[in-house]
């Protein structure tokens, strides 16, 4: 009976030991937490029995700078299963304009960079590298500041004389009719700066704020006025003009040769040295006059107004010359435009297409 007793001891001891074995590893991985940790560019896969995020840190002996993010935060509680993550900070020069500060981040995004620092960009500022380059330590940021402003000038419109021959006056007896008053336009630029140094200036507009007024003057007409070949004319009026030239080119007449209208005149004639534009209100169409250089240099001549343009408008002549470089050269002058009352010889009616 004895003998039976011990022999039945043993196999329940050694249930027991094992149940309580199976216990133990159970409760063992039933607190037990698997975790990654990934610092930057390493990585961390850890079991622990370490509950909070602070407590597997310090376990892994992981040190945390006082700018360094981690996620989730310290006292979060692991339950089995998490990653923590770990954004190291660095430091970075901003140059902003012509400041220059150095800041901790742990971005590596220019735009969340500079976001995080509190810095707007506009539209017009450029950023280096831009906004959604990705940086790493050693590299800066740099911002050029550019902005615009509008500069308006005010300058004075010039008057023209107007000349009438009338026969109740000596000859060269001058008579002021009208005063002349300069005229008042808004030129309008934009300015635009780079970091507060100016970078360039463009023409926005122009505006008319005054006209001007013409100066009208009574002279006593004279019989004959000879030119500067030697041929006297008699005439009626001379206007003082700005005169300015043009040629077929597409840049002077905007048509090109196979355009039907290509080189005719507003008159329907074919242009041509001796033809000029003219305001009708000012010119009539067809008077034939005689355009005397002021400057010194050789005068148009004889000439027929036969062809007007959008731009010729006042005490304004455009004088046609064959020749696109000539025409580009003579620019802008001021010439006498004198309206012939004799016929002439459409022989001497021919420009010049130097």
């Amino acid at each position: 009976m004895k003998k039976f007793k011990i022999s039945l001891f043993y196999p329940i001891v050694t249930g027991l030991f094992l149940i309580l074995a199976v216990s133990l590893l159970l409760f063992r991985n039933a607190n037990i937490n698997y975790v990654t940790i990934e610092d930057e560019d390493k990585t961390y896969e850890i079991s622990t029995f370490k509950k909070t995020v602070s407590d597997i840190i310090d376990d892994m002996e992981i040190s945390l700078g006082p700018d360094d993010l981690i996620h989730p935060s310290l006292d979060t509680v692991i339950d089995h299963q998490g990653q923590i993550e770990i954004a190291r900070a660095y430091e970075l020069n901003i140059r902003d304009g012509n400041e220059v500060m150095t800041v901790q981040t742990t971005h590596h995004n220019v735009r969340a960079i500079l976001e995080e620092n509190n810095i707007e960009i506009s539209d017009l500022d450029v950023v280096a590298p831009f906004l959604d380059a990705k940086i790493y330590e050693g590299a800066h940021i740099n911002i050029t500041r550019v902005w615009d402003e509008y500069l308006v000038e005010e300058t004075d419109i010039p008057y023209y004389t107007e000349i009438n021959l009338v026969n109740n006056l000596e000859p060269h007896e001058i008579e002021l009719v009208q005063r002349g008053e300069s005229g008042l336009k808004e030129i309008t630029y934009q300015i635009r700066y780079e970091n507060g140094k100016m970078m360039s200036r463009n023409f926005v507009k122009e505006s008319i704020v005054k006209d001007p007024v013409s100066e009208v003057k009574n002279k006593g007409s004279e019989e004959l006025f000879v030119t500067s070949r030697g041929l006297p004319f008699r005439y009626s009026k001379v206007i003082v003009c700005q005169a300015t030239a043009y040629d077929l080119s597409y840049a002077s007449c905007g048509k090109y040769p196979d355009h039907p209208a290509y080189g005719i005149t507003y008159s329907g004639t074919q242009a041509r040295p001796g033809v000029i534009a003219v305001d009708p209100k000012v010119i009539p169409l067809g008077s034939k006059v005689y355009v005397e250089s002021m400057d010194r240099t050789a005068d148009y001549g004889f000439a027929s107004a036969e062809d007007t343009g959008s731009a010729i408008k006042g005490q304004k002549v455009d004088l046609f010359i064959n020749n696109n470089a000539a025409a580009m050269r003579y620019g802008r002058r001021y010439v006498r435009v004198y309206i012939i009352e004799d016929e002439i010889d459409e022989s001497y009616i021919k420009g010049y297409g130097y």
